[in-house]
Protein backbone atom coordinates (compact mmCIF):
# COMPACT_ATOMS: atom_id res chain seq x y z
CA UNK A 1 0.00 0.00 0.00
CA UNK A 2 1.26 3.25 -0.54
CA UNK A 3 0.50 7.15 0.22
CA UNK A 4 1.67 10.03 1.36
CA UNK A 5 2.44 10.41 5.20
CA UNK A 6 0.19 12.75 6.45
CA UNK A 7 -2.57 10.95 5.07
CA UNK A 8 -1.34 7.58 7.40
CA UNK A 9 -2.34 9.65 10.23
CA UNK A 10 -5.38 11.85 8.91
CA UNK A 11 -7.39 9.32 7.03
CA UNK A 12 -7.46 6.99 10.61
CA UNK A 13 -8.32 10.00 12.65
CA UNK A 14 -10.86 11.88 10.73
CA UNK A 15 -12.68 8.56 9.02
CA UNK A 16 -14.04 7.60 12.80
CA UNK A 17 -14.94 10.88 13.50
CA UNK A 18 -17.04 10.99 10.12
CA UNK A 19 -18.53 7.69 11.09
CA UNK A 20 -19.52 8.41 14.35
CA UNK A 21 -21.20 11.77 13.56
CA UNK A 22 -23.40 10.14 10.46
CA UNK A 23 -24.18 7.47 12.84
CA UNK A 24 -25.22 10.19 15.54
CA UNK A 25 -27.33 12.10 13.10
CA UNK A 26 -29.22 8.61 12.09
CA UNK A 27 -29.67 7.70 15.64
CA UNK A 28 -31.40 11.28 16.43
CA UNK A 29 -33.35 11.40 13.20
CA UNK A 30 -34.57 7.87 14.39
CA UNK A 31 -35.51 9.16 17.59
CA UNK A 32 -37.36 12.51 15.99
CA UNK A 33 -39.77 10.43 13.30
CA UNK A 34 -42.56 12.85 13.96
CA UNK A 35 -41.38 15.90 12.84
CA UNK A 36 -43.43 16.10 9.63
CA UNK A 37 -46.84 15.50 12.03
CA UNK A 38 -46.36 18.13 14.22
CA UNK A 39 -45.38 19.99 11.27
CA UNK A 40 -49.11 19.24 9.48
CA UNK A 41 -50.09 19.11 13.17
CA UNK A 42 -49.55 23.11 13.89
CA UNK A 43 -50.37 24.42 10.11
CA UNK A 44 -53.96 22.69 10.41
CA UNK A 45 -54.11 24.44 13.82
CA UNK A 46 -53.66 28.35 11.95
CA UNK A 47 -55.51 27.32 9.60
CA UNK A 48 -58.28 26.81 11.55
CA UNK A 49 -57.73 29.44 14.09
CA UNK A 50 -57.54 31.72 10.38
CA UNK A 51 -60.84 30.39 9.33
CA UNK A 52 -62.57 30.83 13.12
CA UNK A 53 -61.48 34.60 13.01
CA UNK A 54 -62.46 35.64 9.84
CA UNK A 55 -66.18 34.26 11.19
CA UNK A 56 -66.15 35.97 13.99
CA UNK A 57 -64.96 39.39 11.82
CA UNK A 58 -68.04 38.43 9.64
CA UNK A 59 -70.39 38.02 12.22
CA UNK A 60 -69.29 41.37 13.98
CA UNK A 61 -69.65 43.46 10.83
CA UNK A 62 -73.30 41.60 10.41
CA UNK A 63 -74.00 42.28 13.94
CA UNK A 64 -72.80 46.26 13.37
CA UNK A 65 -75.17 46.34 10.05
CA UNK A 66 -78.13 45.33 11.96
CA UNK A 67 -77.53 47.93 14.72
CA UNK A 68 -77.07 50.85 11.92
CA UNK A 69 -79.58 49.65 10.13
CA UNK A 70 -82.13 49.67 13.70
CA UNK A 71 -80.78 53.28 13.99
CA UNK A 72 -81.76 54.46 10.83
CA UNK A 73 -85.15 52.50 11.02
CA UNK A 74 -86.04 54.20 14.66
CA UNK A 75 -87.86 57.33 14.83
CA UNK A 76 -86.43 59.75 15.83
Amino acid sequence: MGGSLPALFVVPSVLPFAMCTWLGLVVWAGGHRDWKAHRLAREAALETAALEATALEATALETEAREAAALEVAPG
